[in-house]
């Protein structure tokens, strides 16, 4: 996978149920959006999005690939960084883009929200109609910078920080 100067290896998933593989990623979305608790404050749709998303969920329409896209990245860090986590979910802004980002464990979620102005990655490794999703692999300077940047700070293991 390549985009941005940047490439990466990624784990190619084949034969999945596009439907149901994206409709589960999309409760997650949907769910966050609706909760109460103030661990998903950032998770805030707007009346449009979230309805759209209420009704894809009911009506079991998994929709087009470029709508409420969905990619999966995994950090490898080598021990530096936290493997059993989750960090608050957060809305990343850029260039009048909107996403939502979730780190659980080693895998960082990502769900595009506008149609315009999106980031490339979401052209790469989004789950396909055809039933593939390609989750990339960062690790090195550029995954503990992509990690550190999710988070808001640069986090280390104090038993991992000479690796």
């Amino acid at each position: 996978m390549q985009g941005d100067d940047v490439h990466v290896s990624c784990i190619r998933y084949k034969n999945l149920d596009y439907t149901k593989l994206k409709l589960f990623f999309l409760t997650i979305l949907w769910k966050s959006h609706v909760s109460k608790n103030l661990f998903f404050k950032e998770i805030d749709l707007g009346e449009g999005y979230a309805e759209r998303l209420r009704k894809m969920i009911l009506d079991r329409d998994a929709g087009a690939e470029d709508e409420f896209e969905v990619i999966l990245v995994k950090i490898e860090n080598n021990g530096t960084k936290p493997t059993q986590s989750i960090v608050q979910p957060r809305r990343i802004k850029d260039n009048g883009n909107t996403a939502y980002g979730y780190h659980i464990n080693e895998i960082m979620y990502h769900f595009n929200v506008s149609k315009y102005n999106k980031m490339s990655m979401f052209d790469k490794g989004i789950i396909k109609q055809d039933g593939i999703i390609d989750i990339a692999i960062i690790g090195g300077d550029f995954g503990n910078g992509y990690f550190d940047s999710f988070v808001g700070q640069s986090l280390f293991l104090n038993n991992n920080r000479d690796k």
